[in-house]
């Protein structure tokens, strides 16, 4: 009885050593996003910028992730600092778990709460996210992500628009592309 209960201990210690396995909420963003090279510079910001234990242990969430040009165009060049990169990342975790384009907004708008919120980037009403339905340019309608200040998503170009799921774990996570990135208000 001993050994079994000492080698139970020794495979949970174990286990927390493994790199890569997934976190008290159930999944791991990095591991999510290392299957889609074209998110790679998006998954290596959140890493820079610690986001990944807050995603990590986090459920019912919503990661708004954008490509390796989007992220470039973000960190324009170098000319940003990380903690002003932190701070737009933290407005594409949105704390409630969003369902991709299957996401019925109706006519209006869902404002969702952000990272933004209870941290130090606590922007008030402006760190959320609506999410709404938006006109496309070649007709028809998409699910787009715009800051809570926009009040036209007609006015907003680029559109940050629904491009792809990446992942979904039911009321857990849901890793959901978007054309362009969030830009916080006032930055």
């Amino acid at each position: 009885m001993r050994r079994l209960w000492a080698a139970m201990i020794c495979g949970v210690s174990v286990w927390w050593l493994i790199p890569g396995a997934t976190t008290a909420a159930g999944h791991n963003i990095t591991s999510i996003l290392e299957n889609k090279p074209e998110l790679s510079s998006f998954s290596s910001y959140l890493t820079e910028t610690n986001l990944t234990a807050e995603i990590n242990r986090r459920e019912g969430i919503t990661v708004l992730a954008v490509d390796n040009a989007a992220m470039e165009a973000l960190a324009g060049g170098g000319n940003r600092t990380l903690e002003s990169i932190k701070d737009v990342l933290l407005l594409h975790v949105l704390v409630d778990y969003i369902d991709g384009a299957d996401n019925e907004t109706g006519r209006g708008a869902v404002a969702v709460p952000t990272l933004c919120q209870g941290t130090s980037t606590n922007l008030g009403s402006d760190g959320f996210v609506n999410v709404v339905r938006a006109p496309q340019a070649g007709g028809g309608e998409s699910v787009a992500f715009l800051p809570v200040n926009v009040v036209n998503p007609t006015s907003l170009e680029p559109l940050p628009a629904f491009v792809e799921s990446v992942e979904k774990v039911p009321n857990s996570i849901s890793v959901i592309q978007i054309s362009h990135f969030l830009t916080l208000p006032h930055k």
